[in-house]
């Protein structure tokens, strides 16, 4: 029997890493078979670090059921890990904050202080390019899952979220998709509500094409991201566009899918319907048919002013 059981066990596993990627990875509505093993299974809210698992009811106060897919470890069981210390406060509209994953710290939390409820642009990225970010929102405790996003396939190194906020406290946890080869890097969490207060971090200016796009501080954005146009590492498209005096008809904050080669983070793109060289101005009613198009982000997730 014992023989049949672990022969069953090792068919599931083959099955499992061989499996596309789920849309998304929540603990909570992932369910994995559990089989025998050295650690303990729980079912009555006790479970420690390493406990098999299959929903957070079952591990004890400050912990947290993970999928297996997010664990640095052959098989695809879920298991009860530590909630971890936050590695810092976001500062919304601010520069990046930081932090590693690790085998032994496979979840990494930042404290989100809203004070001004609304629409929230929340975006995790790497220079990693071998890591495939989870992104998820928790209460304050970082037990209580509010929303989670895996939408960009195997390998991808930036995630993002579009929520409207209330005033309060969150987490905001970042993980990774895992199914083989290096686990865990750096990563840098940005979230930002107001299109307008994202600039600082250099800046990539088409003003004869009636649009400039502003980077993010703290973002890892680079020549690279600007093709056919002029590129500034320091300088805001406020700044680079002075001498022009353009006409702003409107902005659109969002999350830019480049390559870790290219850069990553948050942007706003100014849209010009007047000023010294534009050439092709664009009106309101053009800007909001351009953020709010698939070009821009194919899920929507952009804030638009």
């Amino acid at each position: 029997m014992k023989i049949i059981s672990v022969f069953f066990a090792f068919l599931f596993f083959l099955q499992n890493c061989s499996s596309p990627k789920p849309e998304l990875s929540v603990e909570d509505t992932l369910s994995l078979l559990i089989f025998t093993s050295s650690r303990t299974t729980v079912t009555s809210g006790n479970g420690t670090d390493g406990a098999t698992c299959t929903s957070n009811s079952q591990c004890a106060t400050g912990f947290t059921c993970v999928s297996g897919f997010n664990l640095d470890q052959s098989t695809t069981t879920s298991r009860c890990k530590a909630i971890p210390a936050t590695s810092g406060s976001i500062v919304i509209n601010g520069t990046a904050s930081t932090g590693t994953i690790t085998s032994n710290s496979p979840l990494v939390d930042f404290d989100l202080t809203v004070t001004s409820g609304g629409n929230h642009i929340i975006t995790a990225f790497t220079s990693t390019s071998t890591i495939d970010l989870v992104l998820e929102l928790t209460n304050a405790a970082g037990v209580t899952l509010v929303t989670s996003t895996d939408t960009n396939t195997t390998g991808s190194s930036r995630e993002r979220l579009k929520e409207n906020l209330s005033v309060g406290s969150y987490r905001v946890r970042v993980k990774s998709y895992y199914v083989s080869g290096t686990f865990g890097g750096n990563v840098r969490v940005q979230v930002a509500n107001n299109p307008s207060s994202v600039s600082s971090g250099g800046s990539c200016n088409f003003l004869a094409n009636g649009n400039c796009y502003d980077f993010s501080v703290g973002s890892t954005h680079t020549s690279g991201l600007c093709s056919g146009g002029t590129y500034s590492a320091t300088n805001s498209c406020a700044t680079v566009n002075a001498g022009a005096s353009p006409t702003i008809s409107a902005r659109c904050l969002f999350s830019i899918n480049g390559s870790t080669a290219n850069g990553q983070g948050l942007v706003t793109r100014v849209y010009y319907s007047a000023g010294t060289g534009v050439t092709s101005a664009v009106s309101y009613s053009t800007a909001s048919g351009d953020c709010n198009s698939t070009t821009i982000d194919t899920l929507g997730r952009v804030i638009f002013q």
